[in-house]
């Protein structure tokens, strides 16, 4: 079927068609009354999406196939009871069982909305981008909220879910930036990827117990969000799961926790606190980077790996333990901690010391020093300086360079801006000038 004329926000479809396809009228935003011929034996999901204004669908009795039952302003798939398609003045009838993908979306829905105790199934996008609702209360025996169902209602406050339901599906609450609240039921096992990223108004969340993995993106960007505490019986926390909660102050993570993925806690610029359990094995790329506010962690013993830029721009980081389980720290681990002035690799190690209080991480088979702070004296066995291993170090003022060092770049140094004096044996001066950048050749100096 091709689209028919609006006329004065009224459509009326001839008697004898048979079909309305996928977006016959989406996008009509000036529609308001649709009347459903008895002769219309097929219907398409998404046929009347992304048009707000309609408050009127009626569909004529006779209809073999779908009817608007109890007066309720939409269209009902009389043999299965799922509703099809609704509007911003439907109400659901108690005798719906299903609510067909892409039922309601972009619909400018009533601000509060009941689905009944009937209802054992929610479709794709149902009410996606529902601008106006503020209240769902689900009473429908459902097992799952699917992909993307309430995705950007930008309005809603508030939502009931039964006890029963088991997972929610990837983007589920998506970018609902004014819901502040919401109670999951214990019975949910599963929580899809960024199930409520946007969320900015959320305060608070509860993790249920059932729940093994937090995914990705799942509460990205709530910068409402001030604490978490985590169930027992999470294992993995993957990518960004909160990543820019920017109100997050502090954070329990669960015993049994295992992996933490990459840039989970990135930009969390309010974390003052974080316990880290024991039994942890990896801490991801990025994982704390930008975590202005943190100034102490204790890393466990059970920690094996620490990914790239995983502490980066900690600013307020004072000290760091590296266990003697740890056996890869990736690249600029460190850099930017400009507050850190102690860094400890415990004895016993195989891979990395502090040799001498010297309050770097060395490596020990080669002797090169991959990450130092402030307060670092470098010893006199180390060959080899990393690149970036002071980078944005901004409270280095002086640093002494011993005769052992044959190799460093031009980015040892880089940021650290109040750098005065970098002092040389007379004999290597021209030869560490040679690797330094021509702005801090003239802080070399003879020791």
């Amino acid at each position: 079927m091709t689209n028919f004329e609006v006329k004065n926000g009224v459509v009326i479809i001839p008697e004898g068609t048979t079909t309305i396809d996928w977006d016959s009228y989406a996008d009509c935003t000036n529609l308001k009354s649709v009347t459903i011929p008895a002769s219309v034996t097929n219907v398409s999901a998404g046929s009347f999406l992304n048009s707000p204004s309609i408050e009127s669908i009626v569909v004529e009795e006779g209809n073999p196939i779908y009817d608007s039952r109890e007066g309720c302003n939409a269209i009902i798939e009389t043999a299965t009871n799922t509703l099809i398609a609704g509007c911003k003045s439907t109400v659901i009838p108690n005798s719906v069982t299903r609510i067909a993908p892409y039922a309601f979306w972009a619909c400018s829905s009533p601000e509060s909305i009941t689905i009944p105790e009937s209802v054992a199934e929610i479709g794709v996008k149902a009410f996606c981008s529902c601008v106006s609702v503020k209240n769902i209360n689900i009473l429908g025996n459902i097992t799952k909220i699917e992909t993307n169902t309430f995705k950007d209602c930008i309005s809603l406050e508030s939502i009931t879910l039964p006890e029963g339901i088991t997972t929610i599906k990837d983007k589920a609450f998506s970018g609902c930036i004014s819901l502040k609240n919401i109670t999951l039921p214990e019975s949910i096992t599963k929580i899809g990827k960024a199930a409520f990223d946007r969320c900015l108004s959320l305060e608070s969340v509860n993790i249920p117990k059932k729940v093994t993995k937090i995914r990705e993106e799942t509460f990205s960007e709530c910068t409402s969000l001030k604490n978490i505490v985590i169930s027992e019986r999470v294992k993995i926390i993957e990518s960004r799961a909160f990543s820019k909660c920017r109100s997050l102050k502090s954070v329990i993570l669960s015993k049994g926790l295992k992996n933490i993925g990459w840039d989970v806690f990135q930009d969390c610029i309010s974390l003052e606190s974080i316990t880290l359990p024991k039994g942890l094995e990896d801490i991801g790329w990025s994982v704390f980077q930008g975590c202005v506010s943190l100034e102490s962690i204790i890393i466990p013993e059970s920690v094996k790996t620490i990914g790239w830029s995983a502490f980066e721009g900690c600013s307020s980081l004072k000290s760091i333990t590296i266990p003697k389980s740890m056996i890869k720290i990736g690249a600029f681990a460190f850099i930017a901690c400009m507050s850190l002035e102690s860094i400890v690799v415990e004895e016993g190690n195989p891979i990395y010391d502090s040799r001498g209080r010297c309050n770097a991480i060395i490596e020990t088979a080669t002797n090169t020093l991959i990450a130092g702070c402030k307060s670092t004296i470098i010893p006199d066995s180390v060959t080899e300086i990393e690149s970036n291993a002071f980078e944005g170090c901004t409270m280095l003022e002086s640093i002494s360079i011993p005769e052992s060092v044959t190799k460093l770049d031009a980015r040892t140094f880089y940021g650290c801006t109040s750098l005065k004096a970098i002092y040389v044996a007379k004999e290597k001066i021209d030869t560490i000038k040679s690797m330094l950048p021509i702005e801090l050749q003239e802080v070399v100096k003879e020791k």
